[in-house]
């Protein structure tokens, strides 16, 4: 099979390399769509420390059954499917909680194991999940995604929301201020730097906020009389957004952390405890949220595709150097073998 395999920073290469083969209880994937995440850039940059090269990245994988090994007998070559990346124990105390994402013997595709950024990929028969036969591969592939803003939703926020704010509008960014509309929030707010992302963030209902042009923060409170929003969630991982993000939650709202990108940040504790602030850190989600964000797909409630843009895998070194460089109007790109 062709494959992009990550080779040293800021280097990805086209080989060829054996198909893989099923074990008893795994299923091969014929890959149709594999989204390029910011987790993956931060490897192909050489500042992820578990992704090792060589290794072929990708996680958001969307295809079709093309191999079942000898257990597997509920799937047919050729169905399509999404896969869930995180490969769980299923037997710990936090798996047994339905919390998977916390499984200290976790495996996630692309990161500890080769990936979809190639023909084909295999997993475990619990990973993959058949999608409806309409659905596209890149749909099917942006499930994975959307799973994230699902738990945080889903599961660490309570009650009814009227306002939300979300700092970064990559792709977490995105589907995070979309799931704060599935929770019924009518003033949602998208901080970021990038014409194109804010463009499609106003697209689909948000209020954009240019962070070089505005005072984010001074927008946002003036916006909210002051108070500040329900839910507030920083999808960019550098201190100053996260920071910024804390001055913009409402009293007893919820900062919720998912970008990656610093792995520091002074914060004002006396702040949160005064203010009584939840933070959440989101890092995965459990089978019940990736089932959620699939069922969300399929029903159109979120738009997962119309700021994607498909390249072939060939592309694979131009993309994550645009992405990684100047993006400018790419918001977020899916590679196609």
């Amino acid at each position: 099979m062709k494959a992009l395999v990550y080779t040293a920073p800021h280097k990805v290469e086209k080989q060829t390399q054996p198909d893989p083969l099923p074990k008893a209880d795994e299923v091969v994937v014929r890959v149709h769509a594999a989204g390029v995440c910011g987790s993956d850039l931060l490897g192909f940059l050489g500042k992820s420390k578990k992704r090792v090269p060589p290794l072929i990245l990708g996680h958001e994988i969307g295809g079709e059954v093309a191999a079942t090994g000898s257990a597997v007998t509920d799937l047919k070559k050729g169905q399509r499917v999404a896969i869930m990346p995180l490969i769980t124990c299923g037997a710990c105390v936090h798996c047994r909680k339905g919390r998977n994402s916390l499984c200290e013997k976790r495996v996630l595709l692309g990161m500890n194991v080769a990936g979809g950024f190639a023909e084909y990929t295999v997993a475990p028969r619990q990973c993959i999940y058949p999608v409806p036969e309409k659905m596209d591969f890149l749909s099917a592939s942006m499930v994975e995604c959307l799973a994230t803003p699902a738990n945080l939703f889903d599961n660490h926020v309570r009650g009814p929301i009227e306002s939300a704010a979300v700092f970064g509008a990559g792709t977490q960014g995105l589907l995070a201020m979309q799931m704060a509309k599935v929770r019924g929030a009518t003033r949602i707010f998208v901080v970021d730097v990038q014409d194109a992302r804010l463009t499609a963030a106003e697209r689909m209902g948000a209020k954009p906020i240019h962070g070089k042009k505005t005072d984010a923060v001074a927008a946002i409170l003036e916006a909210t009389g002051g108070q500040g929003c329900d839910v507030v969630v920083d999808a960019a991982g550098y201190s100053p957004t996260r920071q910024q993000g804390l001055k913009c939650v409402a009293r007893g709202g919820v900062l919720g952390l998912v970008g990656l990108s610093d792995p520091t940040t002074e914060m004002d504790v006396l702040d949160i405890i005064n203010r009584e602030i939840e933070i959440h850190g989101i890092y995965g989600y459990s089978p019940a949220d990736f089932r959620r964000a699939l069922d969300l797909v399929a029903s159109a409630k979120v738009d997962v595709t119309s700021w994607v843009r498909e390249f072939p895998l060939e592309d694979g070194q131009r993309v994550m150097d645009q992405l990684t460089t100047q993006p400018g109007d790419l918001v977020k790109a899916s590679l196609v073998p």
